[in-house]
Formats: C-alpha cells, sequence, structure tokens
C-alpha cells in the first residue's frame, strides 16, 4: 500500500515566538521544478506506507511520555500534518527526534488542531 501526502507543509518561529506554517501542495511544488504534478507525487511525496500504520499524534506523545516509545527504539520517519508531509519533530525527556523540534506541551496543542500522524519505524 502506498500512502500519498498532499505536498509539505513547514512549520517555523517567528523573532516574537509566534509559530508560522507554510503550506505547499504537490501541484505548487511541481511548478516550482518545472515538472508534472503526477511526477513530482510519485518521485517526492509518495510513500511505502499503510496508512493503517501511521500512529495518531497524541497516542505518539502519550507513548513518548509514558516511554513507550525512546530514542533508541527506532526512528521518526515521517509526521504528518493534515495529509502534508512536515518537518516536525519532538523533543521531550527520553526523545529528541525530527527536523522542527517542539517540546510535548506545543505538540499536543498542535495534535488539538491539526491531524497528525507519525510514521515511526521502530526497531
Amino acid at each position: 500500500m502506498k500512502y500519498k501526502s498532499k505536498g509539505l507543509l513547514l512549520f517555523a518561529y517567528g523573532k516574537d515566538g509566534e509559530l508560522y506554517t507554510r503550506e505547499l501542495s504537490v501541484e505548487t511544488l511541481a511548478k516550482l521544478q518545472h515538472v508534472k504534478s503526477e511526477d513530482m507525487q510519485e518521485l517526492c511525496y509518495t510513500y511505502n506506507i499503510d496508512e493503517k500504520d501511521l500512529i495518531d499524534g497524541k497516542e505518539f506523545l502519550e507513548d513518548v511520555q509514558s516511554k513507550c516509545i525512546i530514542d533508541y527504539d527506532g526512528s521518526l520517519e515521517h509526521i504528518f500534518v493534515n495529509g502534508f508531509e512536515s518537518n516536525l519533530g519532538l523533543a521531550s525527556t527520553d526523545f529528541c527526534q525530527g527536523k522542527f523540534l517542539v517540546m510535548e506541551d506545543v505538540f499536543e496543542e498542535l495534535c488539538e488542531e491539526y491531524d497528525i500522524k507519525v510514521d515511526w519505524a521502530g526497531k
């Protein structure tokens, strides 16, 4: 089964600490790269992941908080936000993986605001 993301959702902090997002659809990314949308989708935003294997963001956070998941258990492969690949990551006591790291409380707030799915590759 293949999971197709809608594109890319980037998180960033502003100079006053406000959280920004930038959503780039596959179509927009394809135009920026001067390629067809179908090619961009297949080459960059289609994953060998079955959607049923993705972990809900809140559940993932609970597993990290209860130490069922720690850094050495595996690897955070992808975090999808509203169907988009994201740069989101999580920093906690025994866990620190991802590109744009947020603490547990911020991750929890984001789970309330967005549909977050985690691709965790456990050992």
